[in-house]
């Protein structure tokens, strides 16, 4: 769940909506193209979000891990391991099929902190996404260019009109602010 591709289709939406008049001649590329594939992995917004997440899921799982019930269910897995080659088979699957429930409640019991994790990215992303349309008008005015396009709806374009890194920049300085909500706080 780390990476959010419809956050990448909107920000692309963006980008081709979001045109200057093609008006006046410099010396600068009219178009530019964005990479939302490297902004994805070089945004120090979307980075963090991931780390935090990651952060969160990891705590939960080691919850899990001191949690009785699962230490003794594994326990008893293990044996039950160990005692299927002795054992009838059906004595086995029934031993099997009430482990299996008692981990399916282990894992309810733990599914809210997981879902509010999930939730918490959703509204980081969120927040990421509210600031990525400043970025696109920024990174237009910074470089000159009158129209910005994802890379993914190109044939073909010069390296000089990659403007990956600048939109980077730009997102980085106005996301910034942007904060990973508590999940236990949700």
């Amino acid at each position: 769940m780390y990476k959010s591709k419809i956050l990448l289709t909107i920000a692309g939406g963006l980008l081709m909506t979001s045109t200057l008049a093609l008006t006046g001649c410099d010396s600068k590329p009219q178009v530019g193209i964005v990479n939302f594939s490297l902004v994805q992995k070089k945004a120090k917004a979307y980075q963090s979000a991931e780390t935090q997440q990651k952060k969160y899921d990891e705590q939960v799982q080691a919850k899990i891990l001191k949690d009785k019930d699962f230490i003794q269910l594994q326990e008893e897995g293990k044996k039950l391991s160990e005692q299927q080659k002795t054992m009838p088979a059906a004595d086995f699957e029934r031993k099997s099929a009430s482990l299996q429930a008692r981990a399916l409640k282990i894992n309810e019991k733990y599914r809210g902190e997981f879902e509010r994790n999930a939730y918490a990215s959703q509204l980081a992303l969120k927040a990421i996404e509210q600031q990525i349309a400043e970025a696109i008008e920024a990174t237009a005015k910074r470089s000159g260019a009158k129209i910005l396009l994802p890379v993914n709806s190109i044939l073909y374009a010069a390296e000089k009109v990659d403007l990956t890194d600048v939109f980077v920049e730009e997102l980085d300085a106005r996301a910034q602010s942007v904060e990973y909500p508590d999940p236990s706080k949700l």
